[in-house]
């Protein structure tokens, strides 16, 4: 008998919309196609629409019907993990991925670093052999004397995580760090090398954290950083083949990644959902030949929930979904087939649950406070090299969040906090970062 246990979904990049790169067992296929890590069936699936004809032909029952059209889509139940097939889907419904020379870095460590002084903004930037802050008002700030010399901090001068770490991270108990600047390593050894940093202009670091990446040529792991495209372009698009062994392998061609959700619960792994537009299903497909993915799961007590600068512990879950509002009407003469599929407006949303307590119950009063930001960062962590210190992991990361609602739930006779969410792009005055991040550390060399 079928069972669920025996499902397998398989996702290749197109480079010309609707088209395979290869059918399912060729070399095109196998050489392109990775494995995406699911949970469930779901409801990918092609449908075909009906309509009665209108015709009466003088007695009590209608005469027939017709099709319209044939509507492929729906979405696949995923079990996220740091993983190229996982990658793909979020890559799909963003757009764009940090790549150097066409690859994505490898990465040897990862320095967070946050500035919580008195000044309104923080304007952090990386070059190839140093850290800069300058700090005051938004978009007029001036190099901080307080961060290394006038605002500079040369890497030569410590070339190891756990040295960067101590030089920059205050402490009023020593060692002394910089005064209004918090540090911590996120992962990698902390002998791990800081002479080569990913370079970036400008990040705002003021009541949020930066994250710091230091490439290396021997860990093995790299950083696929994805943003969304808000420009006119369209997203890319894919092929995926739903295999059900012993019955069927089913090719959807075509494939546009409108939503992307996910969500997690203190004592569980991350669980997710894609919902795809596509143009054709094709069935009696070949097995792919394509092996599961290694990855391990990724567990949310593991990773860390920070808001507005401030890391909080008693997280009960939190949720996470973008969308890329699709046009799904995108019919034309000479096939009942979707023909094209187009983006409309990019949104982010969500919710997240803390216990109730007056630290929490705080957050309340923004919800009242006309375009205050709340930033979040949250990342979950998956299986560890322990020679190398890096682990697989998903980070997310919204700069321009506002809360929407905050109202005390039950939560099995105590009181919790919940929080709904959405994420803007204002743009203006030391507004540095792209409204969402999504960085996925792997052990996948090839772009997503």
């Amino acid at each position: 008998m079928a069972s669920t246990q025996n499902l397998k979904f398989t996702i290749a990049k197109e480079t010309l919309a609707g088209t395979p790169i290869g059918l399912p067992g060729s070399l095109g296929w196998t050489n392109n196609a990775v494995a995406v890590p699911v949970k469930g069936l779901g409801t990918l699936d092609n449908k075909v629409e009906r309509k009665v004809d209108e015709i009466i032909l003088g007695t009590s029952a209608e005469a027939g019907a017709y099709d319209v059209s044939s509507n492929t889509g729906g979405n696949i139940q995923l079990s996220p993990r740091a993983c190229a097939g996982y990658g793909h889907l979020f890559k799909g419904n963003l757009g764009n991925e940090l790549l150097l020379a066409g690859s994505p870095p490898q990465i040897g460590g990862v320095l967070r670093i946050m500035y919580n002084g008195a000044s309104a903004s923080c304007k952090f930037g990386v070059t190839a052999t140093t850290l800069t802050s300058a700090v005051g008002v938004a978009g007029a700030e001036v190099a901080d004397a307080a961060f290394g010399t006038t605002g500079v901090l040369t890497l030569a001068s410590y070339t190891t995580l756990e040295d960067l770490h101590a030089a920059i991270n205050y402490s009023s108990t020593g060692p002394v760090g910089f005064v209004g600047y918090k540090a911590d390593i996120v992962m990698g050894l902390g002998t791990a090398s800081t002479t080569t940093p990913l370079t970036f202009t400008s990040a705002q670091a003021a009541g949020k954290y930066v994250y710091v990446y230091f490439q290396s040529t021997t860990s093995g792991m790299y950083l696929h950083q994805l943003t969304p495209d808000l420009s006119q372009t369209e997203r890319p698009s894919f092929s995926i083949e739903k295999e059900i062994a012993g019955i069927d392998g089913l090719l959807y061609t075509g494939c546009y990644v409108n939503d992307m959700s996910l969500a997690a619960t203190l004592k569980g792994q991350a669980t997710g959902e894609v919902v795809l537009l596509g143009f054709t299903e094709a069935i009696g497909q070949s097995p792919s030949g394509i092996p599961q993915p290694t990855s391990q799961a990724l567990i949310f007590q593991n990773g860390n929930f920070t808001l507005a600068g401030a890391s909080f512990t008693y997280v009960r879950n939190v949720s996470f979904k973008s969308t890329n509002t699709m046009f799904a009407d995108g019919y034309g003469m000479g096939s009942l087939d979707r023909q094209y599929v187009t983006k409309g407006k990019f949104a982010v949303t969500g919710d997240f649950q803390l216990r109730l307590d007056p630290t929490s119950y705080a957050e309340r009063a923004k919800v009242f406070q006309n375009g205050k930001n709340a930033p979040l960062s949250v990342y979950f962590r998956g299986g560890i090299n322990t020679v190398t210190g890096m682990q697989e992991a998903l980070i997310l990361e919204m700069p321009y969040l506002q809360y929407m609602a905050a109202e005390p739930v039950d939560n099995g006779g105590m009181l919790d906090i919940k929080i709904t969410y959405q994420a803007f792009n204002p743009g203006g005055p030391g507004m540095y970062d792209p409204m969402l991040s999504v960085s996925f550390i792997s052990s996948d060399s090839a772009s997503y």
